[in-house]
């Protein structure tokens, strides 16, 4: 099936990409996206998200966050107008278009795994319902890191040996 140029593509961008993607929304009003998830984001938290809703480019934005992601908190001294919206979050509310989740457990790249990808990721780009950071911490907390490693490995293998 072919993309259609009416249908606006959903973005998930880490870390350089969220600035990549936030620039480019903002230079270009032309750029329209549907729903966008930043992971580690380094986009400055005053970001003014209101003007790109306002101008129709973005459905939404699910901003995932990561309390101990030290990444995100030096970038900001190293990249002149970078900022620390991947740990705090963006601090202008706009509740059902911009959306800040946080888990004070993750560092910089802890957002990459399959049941953040089945509980978080697909239904908010399926159907734009966003995650309750309690309820998925506590679905972390009883996930076992032994089965993921032992999943990931399968996925190896089977790469490595088709």
């Amino acid at each position: 099936m072919g993309a259609s140029a009416s249908v606006p593509p959903h973005v998930i961008a880490h870390s350089f990409g969220t600035y990549i993607v936030a620039k480019a929304l903002s230079k270009y009003p032309e750029i329209c996206v549907d729903r966008v998830i930043f992971c580690g984001s380094i986009v400055p938290e005053e970001f003014p998200w209101a003007a790109i809703v306002k101008r129709d480019q973005l459905s939404s934005l699910l901003n995932l966050c990561g309390g101990r992601d030290i990444w995100v908190k030096i970038c900001q001294w190293v990249v002149l107008d970078a900022g620390a919206s991947g740990v705090t979050g963006f601090s202008e509310s706009l509740p059902g278009k911009v959306e800040n989740c946080v888990n004070p457990e993750f560092g910089h790249s802890d957002y990459f795994y399959d049941l953040q990808f089945a509980q978080s990721w697909l239904p908010y780009l399926l159907r734009g319902k966003v995650p309750n950071s309690s309820e998925l911490q506590k679905k972390l907390n009883s996930y076992s890191w032994e089965q993921a490693a032992e999943k990931i490995l399968s996925v190896y293998k089977k790469v490595l040996n088709p």
